[in-house]
């Protein structure tokens, strides 16, 4: 009874076999073929009962001391698992290899990975093809900078190491030779005059330093010859993926003359108190020049105000590009590419979402600046109720328990109060326990002239070092490989809190879930 079972399952088994597109073959301890299905028949261009008890060698005698029979035997031999890859059948035709030994023989599976490696080619052409587009709006930036009105200069590392200068930044100084070099190195003649201490400042702090009208003595001619001169200038901290001072940039305009007509002025008009009639004219002519100069300034001032928050924006364009065609790739060759191609469109998919989502929490971090802008009376209950919609997925996904009740009617901004809410919402269901539904209560109570509000959680909890630090913009405490997040939530939070005169805090127990107290004003 249970022989006729096994004949059964093996004559199953054998049809199912059969019918798989990938081909399968196994042989005794002689190379005698004992199976083959019906795609490696197609294979070897020979049917069952050409092959089944014949030996291998005599079927196909130009395997003897092939690399393909090496390998087969080697497995055989030593009873290891071998993959052979990319073995090429024909020349159109190629083929992955698993070979799985056992006492009694060795079993094949084979796996044609002609078209895998054709959408291989394929995805490395189109990688190409975005790293050249990309390039080329590289090109188009370095231009925009090697052309500005500005002198601009990107130095790297704690020793402020020349990277890039621009065309203006060489007239400038006299046509040195400034890349590879640090900044003692390449400008000797403003040591003593504080400007090194200051980029030391910016590289420590990671705060931007902004100079009107500072004077130095800087050669010009490079003749070794000094001339005093005053710049308007801005030392801008470059950070990396950690949030890192990796760098400045810095942006300078030579003022020199305007300053310079500025201090003759100044001498002219105590001279005209003595002689008003004989100095009228020229200092009209002066005043003139001066005004004419102070508006091109003002403009100037304005354009390097605004170009960091221009390129923020534009940055996000290649980045969108990225995300789309890698989304494109993803969703049409996800099944068709090993798993090194799909993990390799993972990253850069993620890297790229990330710096999107950096990008717009930065900009978002930076509208948060005035009160009353767009205040009305907002019912709190509602604003829940929005945010429910916004999270209705993670809501669902993460079986969230959300507890609130007769909240107040305030007069705010409506989206600052999402933003408030839904930001620390998130962060008790992100930080939550494994394996335990988030569970979060919203409650308030009126102290004075103020709402105190609490938001609780039964998540993981935070450890008291970090109760302050948790605010600060860019703070993390946990790596992004076990919570995704950019550091801005909690610091766009305290902002909005400021906004209002109103504080915020947060008391926890490790591992025993936190609350969130803050408070707004009753009117």
């Amino acid at each position: 009874m249970k022989a006729n079972k096994v004949v059964i399952f093996n004559n199953q088994l054998s049809d199912l076999l059969d019918k798989v597109t990938d081909s399968f073959i196994s042989f005794d301890n002689q190379w005698n073929f004992t199976y083959i299905n019906h795609s490696a028949e197609k294979i070897l261009s020979k049917n069952k009962e050409e092959l089944i008890g014949k030996c291998l060698l005599n079927i196909f005698p130009n395997l003897n001391n092939s690399n393909i029979y090496t390998q087969l035997k080697k497995s055989y031999d030593e009873q290891i698992i071998i993959n052979i890859e990319d073995f090429v059948f024909s020349k159109d035709k190629s083929f992955n290899i698993d070979c799985y030994p056992s006492e009694q023989g060795l079993s094949l599976h084979i796996k044609d990975i002609t078209e895998k490696k054709s959408l291989e080619q394929s995805l490395k052409l189109e990688i190409q093809k975005q790293n050249n587009k990309l390039e080329i709006e590289k090109n188009k930036f370095i231009s925009l900078l090697r052309n500005a009105p500005a002198t601009i200069s990107m130095l790297s590392g704690p020793e402020h190491i020349f990277e890039f200068v621009n065309d203006n930044y060489i007239k400038f100084h006299g046509n040195r030779d400034v890349i590879g070099k640090t900044a003692r190195q390449a400008l000797p003649e403003i040591e003593g005059q504080g400007l090194f201490e200051l980029l030391d400042q910016v590289y420590s702090s990671g705060e931007t330093f902004f100079g009107n009208e500072v004077e130095a003595l800087v050669e010009k001619k490079g003749d070794g010859s000094l001339e005093r001169s005053y710049f308007n200038f801005i030392y801008q901290p470059i950070f990396n993926n950690e949030h890192q001072v990796h760098g400045i940039v810095i942006f300078s305009y030579d003022i020199t003359e305007q300053v310079t007509a500025r201090k003759k002025l100044e001498v002219l008009t105590k001279e005209l108190i003595k002689s008003e009639s004989e100095y009228k004219s020229l200092a009209e002519s002066l005043e003139i020049q001066i005004y004419k100069r102070t508006e091109q300034i003002k403009s100037s001032n304005e354009s390097l105000k605004n170009f960091a928050h221009v390129a923020s924006h534009d940055l996000q364009e290649p980045l969108r590009m990225i995300s789309s065609y890698t989304s494109l790739l993803s969703s049409r060759y996800k099944d068709k590419l090993d798993q090194n191609a799909n993990d390799f469109i993972a990253f850069i998919t993620d890297g790229a979402k990330r710096m999107q989502t950096m990008i717009i929490d930065i900009l978002s971090h930076a509208e948060i600046i005035e009160k009353n802008k767009k205040e009305s009376l907002i019912d709190l209950n509602d604003t829940i109720e929005k945010i429910k919609r916004n999270l209705k997925l993670l809501f669902e996904d993460d079986h969230v328990i959300l507890n609130y009740q007769h909240l107040p009617i305030i007069k705010t901004d409506s989206t600052y109060m999402i933003q408030l809410f839904q930001n620390l919402i998130s962060n008790a269901i992100k930080y939550r326990k494994k394996d335990v539904n988030p569970i979060i209560n919203i409650s308030v109570k009126s102290e004075g002239n103020f709402w105190l509000f609490s938001i609780n959680d039964n998540g993981i909890g935070i450890n008291t070092d970090y109760f302050d630090k948790i605010f600060i913009i860019f703070q993390r405490l946990h790596v992004r490989s076990e919570y995704e997040g950019t550091g801005i939530g909690l610091a766009n939070c305290k902002k909005i809190i400021d906004l209002y005169d109103g504080k915020i805090w947060v008391e926890s127990i490790e591992g025993q879930g936190s609350t969130f107290y803050f408070t707004l004003p009753t009117k």
